[in-house]
Parts: C-alpha cells; sequence; structure tokens
C-alpha cells in the first residue's frame, strides 16, 4: 500500500490528476481507512500506466474509460479496440492534415515577407479560416 504522494511518484502523475482521475471514475476510490489518507496498491499503478500511456496517444478521456472498461479476451472486445483505435487514428490523420497546412502556412508568411512581418500579417492568409478543427484548439 501507498499514499497519494509514493503513487504519483512512482507513476509520474501529479496528486491533483490523480485525484481527479478519481472523480471521473478513470480509476477506483481509493482506500481511506478511518482517520487516514488514501491508501493506492498495485493495481492502481498499473491502471495508471494504462491511461498515461493511453493520454501520450492522444485518446480522449472517454476513450480511455471506454477501454478500461471492455472485458477481456473475446472478439467482441476486439472488435471495439480495433473501431476505438481505427477512429483515433483517422482523427489523428486529419489533425496531421491540418498541423502540416498551419505550418505551410506559417512558413509561407515567413518567407514571402520582406523582413517587416507584422502579426496582422502572419495571421492574415484565408487558408486558416478552412479549419474546422483549428476551432477547437481555441
Amino acid at each position: 500500500m501507498m499514499d497519494i504522494r509514493d503513487l504519483a511518484k512512482k507513476t509520474g502523475i501529479h496528486a491533483k490528476t490523480i485525484r481527479h482521475y478519481e472523480e471521473v471514475g478513470l480509476i477506483s476510490t481509493a482506500n481511506r481507512p478511518l482517520d487516514s489518507c488514501r491508501t493506492y496498491d498495485q493495481d492502481d499503478v498499473n491502471a495508471l500506466g494504462f491511461i498515461k500511456r493511453a493520454r501520450k496517444m492522444g485518446f480522449s478521456l472517454d476513450d480511455v474509460r471506454n477501454l478500461l472498461n471492455l472485458p477481456e479476451g473475446n472478439s467482441q472486445t476486439c472488435s471495439e479496440i480495433r473501431e476505438t483505435a481505427l477512429q483515433h487514428l483517422a482523427e489523428l490523420d486529419l489533425k496531421i492534415e491540418e498541423l502540416s497546412l498551419i505550418r505551410n502556412t506559417l512558413a509561407d508568411a515567413i518567407r514571402n515577407s520582406d523582413g517587416n512581418l507584422s502579426s496582422e500579417d502572419l495571421l492574415a492568409d484565408a487558408t486558416m479560416d478552412a479549419l474546422p478543427l483549428y476551432q477547437r484548439f481555441l
């Protein structure tokens, strides 16, 4: 058993984030003996490791929750995991395409400037308005 500080050190996840994951149901609520701090075990370390890897790959908290809640070892589960992964891959491809357009727009603005690039000139390109996901970042 370990407290939240030890769990945070072991997983590299801030205590505040661990508490948030508990609140939203990604990990089980920690044991809390009377007059004591929350305690965690190796199952919590494993779950947080999975969550951390999934988040690094860009999966949403909802996707992570769904993946954690799937029963292991049957063909239905495998197809659900595959479908989640395929959907996420399509979203990543779209983001890459949009980021490439943003990068090229920025590079063009810099390349075409005469050394007197203003912020208005930098952001004046109309291609930025064509980005549907770009609005998500605002």
